[in-house]
C-alpha cells in the first residue's frame, strides 16, 4: 500500500469514528467527551487530506494548515480524555499547544526551516499523545479493560511521534520543504492506522464498559439514600462468613428513633430528607472501607471488617453523635434526630448468617428499650 492509500485509509477511519462519536453524543448530550472526540477526529481527518494534497499546495499552507489541524485534533482528544474522567480542562492548557505553534509560525527563521517545523510539531504531538495515554492510565483502578487498549494506542502513537522528533533533529536544515517521503513515513502511517482503528474502537468500548459497571453498581444501591441496599449487604456478609480466614468484623444495625413521627407530623418528603441526611451522616462517620446499607424503612446496617470490638463501639458512638447533630428544617428550631444502634462483633469463630443478624437486631432493640439514642454491644465472642 502506497503512502497516498495509507493517508486515505487513516482519513476514512477517522471520519467513520467521528460520525459514530457524534451520533453517540446526540444520544448522550451530557457526555461532552463524545463531542470533543468527534470534532477531534474530523480535524485529524481533514489534516490528512491536506497532507495528501501537499504537492499542489503553496509552502505557507503546507506548514500551517495540516500541522495546525493535527495539533488541534490531538489537543481535543486530550480534552476528551479528561472530560471522560470528570476532570476539568483548564483553558490555558487547551489553547497552549496551538498557541505555541502559531507563535512560532510568526518567527521567520522557524517558518523557513521545514526541519524545525517538523521537529517542533512532532514534539507537541508526542506530548499530547503520551499525555492522553497518561490520562487513561491514571484511572486504571476502575477495572475497565478497554482503558489499557487506549493507553497502548496513544503510547504507540506518541512513541512514533517521538521517533520523528529524533529524525527532525538529525536531519535539521537538510530536510526538504515537504513531508519526508521515506520509510519512516510508511512506518508512521502504519502505526497511525493501528492507532486510529484501536483508539476509536476502545473509546466506544470503554464507555460501554463504564455504563455497564454503573448499571451494576446502581442495582446494588438504595435509590433514595445512595448507600448500598440489603441485597448487597447480605451478599458481602455471606462471603465474609464463608471465609475461614476472614478477619474479625462487626455488624452495626442502626435505627432512626421515632421516625414514624417525622412522616406523620411533617410528611413523607420530610421523612425522605431525614433518611438522606442520616445516611450521609452515618457514611461520613464510618471508615472509608466500611460498607453501609439501608436494610429497609429507617433501618441501616454497617459492615466493619478487620476491626476490634472496642473500635467498633467507638465508631458506632461516633455515628450516634453525628446523627444527633442533625437539625431537620421542618420546625423553627429544627427537628432533632437520634439513632439507636446494636453491635455484633465476631471473634475467631462465629455463628451463621441468621444468628449474627439476630444478635445485632437483639442489641438494637435492647438499645431502644433502654431509652434510645444509645448503643448496645453484644457480649464478647471467643
Amino acid at each position: 500500500m502506497d503512502n497516498f492509500s495509507l493517508f486515505a485509509a487513516n482519513a476514512i477511519i477517522l471520519f467513520v469514528f467521528a460520525a459514530a462519536f457524534y451520533a453517540t453524543w446526540l444520544e448522550q448530550p451530557d457526555a461532552r467527551y463524545w463531542k470533543s472526540w468527534a470534532v477531534a477526529n474530523l480535524l485529524l481527518g481533514v489534516s490528512l487530506i491536506f497532507f495528501m494534497a501537499e504537492p499542489h499546495l503553496p509552502a505557507s499552507v503546507i506548514v500551517v494548515a495540516p500541522n495546525g489541524l493535527l495539533i488541534l485534533g490531538f489537543t481535543l482528544r486530550w480534552c476528551g480524555a479528561r472530560e471522560f474522567a470528570g476532570r476539568e480542562m483548564p483553558l490555558g492548557y487547551a489553547v497552549a499547544p496551538f498557541a505555541c505553534f502559531a507563535a512560532l509560525c510568526a518567527v521567520p527563521w522557524f517558518i523557513a526551516s521545514y526541519g524545525a517545523v517538523y521537529t517542533v510539531v512532532n514534539l507537541i504531538l508526542a506530548i499530547l499523545a503520551l499525555g492522553t495515554a497518561a490520562e487513561f492510565f491514571r484511572d486504571r483502578r476502575d477495572g475497565l479493560l478497554s482503558r489499557y487498549g487506549l493507553v497502548f494506542s496513544y503510547s504507540l502513537m506518541g512513541l512514533s511521534f517521538a521517533l520523528r522528533v529524533l529524525q527532525g533533529i538529525l536531519e535539521g536544515n537538510e530536510m526538504a520543504y515537504q513531508l519526508p517521503d521515506d520509510m519512516m513515513l510508511v512506518l508512521h502511517l502504519v502505526v497511525a492506522l493501528v492507532y486510529t482503528s484501536s483508539s476509536g474502537a476502545f473509546s466506544l468500548t470503554i464507555a460501554y464498559e463504564r455504563n455497564a459497571a454503573e448499571q451494576r453498581e446502581a442495582a446494588l444501591r438504595d435509590p433514595l439514600t445512595g448507600v448500598y441496599n440489603r441485597r448487597d449487604f447480605e451478599n458481602r456478609l455471606h462471603t465474609l462468613l464463608e471465609d475461614d480466614k476472614a478477619p474479625r468484623f462487626a455488624i452495626v444495625q442502626f435505627d432512626i428513633d421515632h421516625f414514624k413521627q417525622v412522616n406523620d407530623r411533617f410528611g413523607h418528603a420530610a421523612g425522605d430528607k431525614a433518611l438522606r441526611l442520616c445516611a450521609s451522616a452515618i457514611r461520613d462517620a464510618l471508615r472509608p472501607q466500611d460498607c453501609l446499607a439501608r436494610l429497609g424503612g429507617e433501618e441501616f446496617a454497617a459492615l466493619l471488617v478487620d476491626i476490634e470490638r472496642e473500635e467498633a463501639a467507638r465508631i458506632a458512638d461516633r455515628v450516634r453523635e453525628a446523627v444527633s447533630a442533625i437539625a431537620l428544617d421542618v420546625t423553627e428550631d429544627g427537628y432533632r434526630l437520634t439513632v439507636s444502634a446494636g453491635i455484633y462483633h465476631a471473634g475467631s469463630s462465629h455463628p451463621d448468617f441468621d444468628a449474627v443478624m439476630k444478635i445485632a437486631d437483639d442489641c438494637l432493640y435492647l438499645a431502644k428499650n433502654r431509652g434510645r439514642d444509645r448503643i448496645e454491644l453484644s457480649p464478647a465472642a471467643a
